[in-house]
């Protein structure tokens, strides 16, 4: 019977992902010291590359809980449920090619932009 409690090298992993990513924004945010502006310190200045911000798009909606809630929905109901991953992937590379180079032009950074501007 499997264990449920976490292993030494399960332990090393965990703790190295945090001390990686405590590391990143530590240095992120002495990297930053310098921004003058919320817009400039939360948009990078816009001076990021379109795939370095489709990359942080893409990121920040993988979690730890989609991951592990897409594998109990595998497990608990076959791998039909792929279909619904690939469309996920699919049309989050749409997403990005059509609504992050448009935003960027338009200067604008939420589809809330747009609607406040329609509106006036």
């Amino acid at each position: 019977m499997a264990s449920s409690l976490f292993l030494w090298y399960d332990y090393l992993i965990f703790f190295a992902t945090l001390i990686g990513a405590l590391g990143i924004g530590i240095y992120q945010s002495c990297k930053a010291r310098n921004k003058k502006t919320t817009n400039e310190y939360l948009m990078g200045g816009r001076q990021l590359s379109p795939f370095s911000v489709a990359t942080s798009i893409v990121m920040s909606t993988i979690s730890a809980i989609m991951l592990l809630g897409q594998t109990a929905e595998v497990y608990q109901y076959g791998s039909s449920f792929v279909i619904v991953i690939v469309a996920i992937i699919i049309g989050k590379i749409v997403a990005n090619i059509i609504f992050v180079p448009l935003f960027y032009n338009l200067g604008i950074t939420s589809v809330f932009e747009v609607n406040a501007e329609h509106r006036h």
